[in-house]
């Protein structure tokens, strides 16, 4: 069932991703896209908890 439901979410993140008309294929557009998605979320993490001096 988890491989059901991941499998299902893939598909759709490269469907939406998919289309940027980038260069590559849709798989490499949507690693891409996954990896500069989990940087944006990683970088507003370290802007929102970073202390101010």
């Amino acid at each position: 069932m988890p491989n059901e439901i991941l499998s299902h979410f893939w598909r759709w993140w490269v469907d939406m991703v998919g289309g940027f008309g980038l260069p590559w294929d849709r798989q490499t557009t949507a690693y891409l896209a996954l990896a500069l998605a989990f940087y944006a979320v990683g970088l507003a993490f370290k802007v929102l908890t970073a202390k101010e001096k």
